[in-house]
C-alpha cells in the first residue's frame, strides 16, 4: 500500500466517523474525481461523486419562490385539515355516551330477548353478583372485562345477519 492509498484509507475512516475537516473532505472529493483510483476504493466513487457534486448542487441552490398555485394548494390543505379535525371532533364530542348494555340479549326458554328495558335490571344484577363473588379479583381486571364485553357487544351490533351474529356471539362469549 503506497502512502497516498494509506492516507486516503485514514481519511475515509475519519470521514465515516464524522471527524474530517472541510479541507480533508475536499481532498477526498479530488481523489475520487481522478480517472483511475485503486480498485479497493471503486465502490465508494458514486458516494463521493454525490457528495462532491449532487449535494453541493442541492445545498447551493436557493429555493425558488413559491408559485401562487403552490400557495393555494398549501393553504387549501391546511384549511381542509382544520375542517376535517373540526367536524371529526364535533361528531365525537356530540355523541351521547355509549350504553354498556347496548346490543345485549338474554335467551330465556329458547327465546332471545333484546329489549333493554326488560333485561337491563337482570344484566346489572348479574354484573353485581359477579363483582361480589370475585371480590379478590383485581378491579383493573373487572374494568378490562367490562370493556371487553362492551367491545364484543359493539361487534355484535355491527352484524346485521342474525344467524351470523348468533354464531359470532357463541364464539366471543365461550370463555365468559
Amino acid at each position: 500500500m503506497n502512502k497516498e492509498t494509506e492516507k486516503i484509507s485514514v481519511l475515509l475512516e475519519r470521514f465515516f466517523a464524522g471527524q474530517t475537516t472541510d479541507s480533508e473532505e475536499r481532498e477526498l472529493y479530488r481523489f475520487f474525481r481522478q480517472e483511475t483510483i485503486p480498485e479497493e476504493f471503486a465502490p465508494l466513487r458514486p458516494v463521493f461523486a454525490y457528495f462532491d457534486s449532487g449535494l453541493a448542487e442541492e445545498l447551493g441552490q436557493a429555493a425558488p419562490p413559491p408559485s401562487k398555485r403552490k400557495l393555494w394548494i398549501v393553504w387549501g390543505s391546511v384549511a381542509a385539515s382544520i375542517l376535517l379535525i373540526l367536524f371529526a371532533s364535533l361528531f365525537f364530542i356530540s355523541r351521547e355516551p355509549a350504553d354498556p348494555f347496548e346490543g345485549s340479549y338474554i335467551i330465556r326458554n329458547g327465546v332471545r330477548i333484546t329489549d333493554l328495558t326488560l333485561i337491563r335490571p337482570e344484566l346489572e344484577a348479574t354484573l353485581q353478583q359477579a363483582i361480589l363473588k370475585h371480590q379478590d379479583v383485581d378491579p383493573a381486571e373487572i374494568c378490562f372485562l367490562r370493556q371487553t364485553l362492551d367491545h364484543y357487544n359493539r361487534i355484535l351490533d355491527s352484524i346485521e345477519n342474525e344467524e351470523i351474529r348468533n354464531e359470532v356471539a357463541a364464539i366471543l362469549f365461550t370463555n365468559y
